[in-house]
């Protein structure tokens, strides 16, 4: 049902709109149109960032009405004095160029060292006053931050996790810091045959699409990252609208919709929808029928996801893992594993 309490601008944004609306009107009528063009355009901006548009609630009593287009989960643990949260977005690795697979998880690095009003040190210092931890990663389809505290340090611990959410700043020496420990993890990484054989999998698994790149990235992957990059990847995650708060341990209802709101309120999505997440690709597909016994199809084949891989070998005259021809699938004959890094 439509019963959406507040005006169709929010009230966060009613003083930057009447101080825009009276310079444009100001400059219109003591310098004309001409000079008054721009004035209009920043108003026109602030109306559209400030919208706050009638939504549809759910005749829902356990429901929460998500202060900035996204959602907020509650699970109540009452038997010890902690809580954890978890804010979720969508999108991840699976949405990282090819030629900059890696970036994703660079940026949820990034994200708590350091906003626009918290240094790395400052941020790390606060959580740990607060007697908590806090901390991103970002996953094939999403990214995450979380914190747990005491329950009644809650409430300064949320607004630390949505100053970074909302406001990493992504400085210059803190990426180069951060790219150059996620190369040696991932030259580490190469070196282990266990990780090793996860990396292979995954792309004996989808193939050539996004879900079988590597998702902490390759040398050179992450050497190529800009900050516009990290930026970019920042932004195809975490947006309100795609987003989850998830409240887990001592903390009622009630008490996650004030603080959603107090600390995500004026949240707003940009303009344009998000980023739609590739389809999976590779061997990961049902079959529904196989050639049996008579040349009858039968219907309960089970999934299959490929012959064992072969010939890979580690190291090389240029490091990294190579392969002649390999089986990904019956009816598939992989000339290619791109996996290839910069071991030395």
């Amino acid at each position: 049902m439509n019963n959406y309490p507040h005006p169709i601008i929010a009230r966060e944004g009613w003083p930057f709109l009447a101080a825009a609306l009276i310079v444009a009107v100001a400059v219109t009528v003591f310098a004309g149109w001409g000079w008054s063009i721009a004035c209009w355009l920043v108003a026109l901006f602030v109306l559209q960032f400030f919208r706050d548009p009638a939504r549809d609630i759910p005749a829902d009593a356990s429901a929460i009405l998500s202060p900035a287009d996204g959602r907020v989960v509650t699970v109540e643990r009452h038997d010890l004095p902690i809580a954890t949260a978890y804010l979720v977005g969508t999108g991840g690795q699976a949405l990282d160029p090819a030629d900059r697979s890696g970036v994703s998880s660079l940026a949820a690095n990034l994200m708590t060292k350091g906003t626009t009003t918290r240094s790395a040190t400052e941020i790390a210092r606060q959580v740990e006053s607060l007697g908590g931890s806090i901390g991103a990663n970002a996953a094939s389809e999403g990214g995450s931050v979380e914190v747990t505290v005491k329950s009644d340090q809650l409430a300064p611990a949320l607004n630390i996790l949505a100053d970074v959410a909302q406001h990493p700043v992504f400085a210059p020496e803190e990426l180069e810091r951060a790219r150059t420990q996620q190369v040696d993890a991932v030259k580490v990484a190469m070196k282990n045959p266990a990780q090793l054989a996860a990396l292979v999998a995954d792309r004996a698994t989808f193939g050539a699409s996004p879900y079988g790149a590597p998702g902490s990235g390759t040398p050179a992957s992450l050497k190529a990252i800009t900050r516009a990059d990290v930026t970019a990847a920042y932004a195809r995650t975490w947006r309100p609208d795609q987003a989850t708060l998830i409240l887990v341990g001592d903390v009622t209802p009630a008490q996650a919709e004030a603080l959603a709101k107090a600390q995500f309120g004026g949240w707003r999505a940009p303009a344009g929808a998000p980023a739609a997440l590739p389809a999976v690709g590779g061997c990961l597909r049902a079959r529904t029928g196989e050639a049996g016994v008579g040349g009858k199809d039968r219907a309960d084949r089970p999934l299959r996801l490929g012959h064992v891989l072969r010939r890979y070998r580690l190291g090389g005259s240029a490091g990294g893992v190579r392969e002649g021809r390999s089986q990904r699938c019956p009816d598939e004959l992989a000339t290619d594993l791109v996996l290839d890094q910069e071991l030395d």
